[in-house]
């Protein structure tokens, strides 16, 4: 945890080279914590702040890939980017013992969409931005906090350009 300080600065000038690229469309970050997550694991304050800061300077950062919390998760855009916690792939889920099987059942302002079932994430990269789908896998009836059938899509969203 005290290390990402050290990453942000080396990450600086990373964003900044991919930002001048002329042939770079999009920056796309993927790491294990999330930076936002209402899940069992909270989103790590340190890691949104780095977060945020690059998005408020990079305008081709777009989109930010988690794990940690076991579940899916899409938020609304923050600092322009969107933020994917998905939790979702082969390990055990991890359901609140509450009706929405998430610790607070009133989702904060900037989810745009939430759920517990088992599943994965498909990112297709085309000319009008990243389209992303949840796609449903394996379901458990006493953990699943939605329900649908395998190879069925649980979201998705177009991911835009950045500014």
């Amino acid at each position: 945890d005290e290390t990402w300080p050290d990453w942000a600065k080396k990450a600086e000038p990373v964003f900044a080279a991919a930002e001048a690229d002329p042939a770079l469309r999009f920056i796309v970050t993927a790491g294990h914590r999330p930076a936002y997550s209402s899940g069992q694991h909270d989103g790590k304050s340190q890691i949104r702040e780095i977060l945020d800061g690059f998005g408020g300077r990079f305008g081709k950062y777009v989109l930010n890939v988690a794990g940690h919390s076991h579940n899916y998760e899409r938020t609304k855009p923050q600092a322009h980017v969107v933020h994917v916690t998905a939790g979702i792939g082969g390990g055990a889920l991890a359901p609140a013992p509450t009706a929405c099987k998430f610790p607070d059942c009133k989702m904060p302002a900037w989810v745009a969409f939430r759920a517990v079932h088992h599943g994965f994430v498909k990112l297709t990269v085309r000319a009008d931005g990243i389209a992303l789908e949840a796609i449903c896998a394996g379901a458990s009836p006493a953990e699943d906090s939605v329900r649908c059938g395998d190879a069925e899509i649980l979201d998705q969203a177009l991911i835009e350009p950045g500014r």
